[in-house]
């Protein structure tokens, strides 16, 4: 069996260790150790940033097109055609790529990143058949917003039915657009929504797709979006709680500028709260997605109280000085724990 370099090093100071607390025999050991064969080269990175390349010279042979004067004319009746006729032509597009890469990934589970990049050109063809619907349809740019739920609607059910983590994600990031243009529109964009800041409501979005992770962890249907759910919650959370912590429930950074050192700080303790409950959380259940976005926020709203307090009173050099060795400190400890986990 291979297994990558970082891996097998492990495997090589554990067993001893397992050996000397006579968990297994030194027979066993040496039947482990024989068993796996260290990678020599990261296939799987090489796959991942291959096809992205591919993704983008894709898009550059598009750009090249237009030196194309044969391709120009048949771009120009594309897009001189009708709304319906490029939203027909969208639409083809879409499921032709959606039904492609949901026929390789059965053929062949393992190849994730070639099945993902095919899924991923059939969200940018699904995305443009939403962008048509307003001109086919006659809808008022008003309700814009609603196309954008439509496509999380879109993006979410066939996330669901082809099984792709990749479409799912584009779901979550719809809905969220979705809950920030249509909060928006409908309190005609000042600071509140049905009584709450804008950014808060994306805290709360935060903290479903959490609750919603957790769940589908236990549920074998959802467990495939499981992690990109966790992410994006993570994701969604700690930003919107990074940017209570500098605007609190104003909609602009210099509004309270005189007081807001005082105002912003229980916005900053709760961050700083919030990122203490995830690092416990990462640890309890060993899940380094936690550990690593409380850690990141941990140290980000450090940082952003130290020049929020002291870039403004404090002296040019000392203030450079400190933030220097705090960095050293944090870099020399990061080092020692690289080194014991090898």
């Amino acid at each position: 069996m291979n297994i990558s370099k970082k891996n097998y090093r492990f495997l090589q100071k554990l067993i001893p260790e397992l050996v000397k607390a006579k968990d297994i025999s030194q027979s066993t050991a040496e039947n482990i150790l024989n068993a796996v064969t260290p990678l020599s080269f990261d296939w799987k990175r090489l796959a991942r940033y291959s096809l992205w390349a591919s993704l983008t010279s894709l898009i550059i042979s598009i750009l090249f097109i237009f030196n194309d004067s044969l391709l120009i004319e048949l771009l120009k009746q594309f897009f001189n055609s009708t709304a319906t006729a490029k939203l027909i032509c969208c639409t083809f597009l879409t499921g032709f790529f959606y039904t492609i890469g949901t026929i390789k990934r059965i053929k062949n589970l393992k190849n994730i990143y070639t099945n993902e990049s095919l899924m991923f050109l059939g969200v940018l063809a699904n995305a443009a058949a939403i962008y048509l619907l307003p001109d086919v349809l006659n809808i008022e740019p008003r309700y814009f917003s609603l196309l954008i739920l439509a496509a999380s609607i879109c993006y979410g059910s066939f996330g669901f039915l082809l099984k792709s983590p990749l479409v799912w994600c584009f779901s979550l990031l719809s809905f969220g657009a979705w809950l920030g243009s249509d909060s928006g529109n409908l309190s005609g964009w000042g600071n509140y929504f049905i009584s709450q800041n804008h950014t808060l409501s994306f805290v709360i979005f935060g903290i479903v797709s959490l609750i919603g992770a957790t769940i589908f962890q236990t549920k074998k249907a959802f467990q495939p979006f499981f992690t990109v759910t966790r992410n994006l919650g993570l994701l969604y959370l700690f930003l919107s709680l990074w940017i209570l912590s500098l605007t609190g429930m104003h909609t602009d950074i210099k509004i309270g500028e005189v007081t807001k050192q005082f105002t912003l700080l229980p916005w900053s303790l709760l961050l700083g709260a919030a990122s203490a409950f995830t690092i416990f959380v990462g640890c309890k259940w060993d899940d380094s997605a936690y550990r690593g976005f409380g850690l990141t926020f941990l140290f980000i709203n450090f940082y952003t109280r130290f020049f929020e307090y002291f870039w403004n009173s404090m002296n040019s050099a000392a203030f450079f000085f400190l933030l220097a060795l705090s960095l050293w400190y944090i870099g020399s400890r990061a080092e020692r724990i690289w080194l014991k986990l090898g």
